[in-house]
């Protein structure tokens, strides 16, 4: 287990990981392309770290994202008990979330465009300032999720589960976009 411990401009990819690691931040790491797996995190921060083409089998609890490239990674396989993940003026473009519980979450300030939440649990997420252009929502929870400051997201009601979803006024055509109608 490493505990307390700030891991700062490495290159993961040649000293790997541990299995555990409790309250670390992880400053301007390369981790992309790599496979988490038997590893565990929690209440640990990333900051400006490379994360791209990650496969994440691994445990995330109370976990932080911050301005990290995450594009293309896959968090469909990240352990379905984990907790409380935050990603804060992050590129997660072109990232998958299959199946993943990541109710509670908070996306704020970045680019979310491309991303697959088929299957999620997205219920009471908070979509801050986001752009979500192309980002697909099949069979997803977004109960109670705040979409209201972000943009350019087509959600279909009748294939997603909404109740009580925030959204802004402006952008209620990307609710109505699958009924191939015009708004003028």
């Amino acid at each position: 287990m490493i505990e307390s411990k700030t891991i700062n401009n490495a290159d993961l990819q040649k000293t790997g990981f541990d299995n555990l690691y409790f309250d670390c931040k992880f400053i301007a790491c390369d981790l992309s392309e790599m496979e988490l797996s038997n590893t565990q995190f929690e209440e640990c921060s990333f900051q400006m770290c490379n994360l791209s083409m990650t496969k994440l089998l691994c445990q995330m609890n109370d976990v932080k994202f911050m301005e990290c490239k995450i594009v293309g990674a896959d968090f469909s396989t990240v352990n379905k008990n984990s907790t409380s993940l935050k990603f804060d003026k992050c590129n997660i473009s072109y990232t998958t979330f299959i199946g993943t519980n990541l109710h509670d979450c908070l996306y704020s300030e970045y680019h979310i465009v491309e991303c697959d939440f088929t299957d999620a649990n997205l219920s009471r997420a908070v979509f801050d300032n986001c752009e979500l252009a192309g980002s697909i929502f099949s069979g997803t929870n977004l109960e109670k999720a705040d979409f209201e400051t972000s943009r350019n997201y087509i959600i279909n009601p009748t294939a997603n589960r909404i109740n009580k979803m925030v959204v802004s006024e402006s952008e209620l055509k990307g609710l109505v976009a699958h009924l191939n109608i015009v708004i003028k």
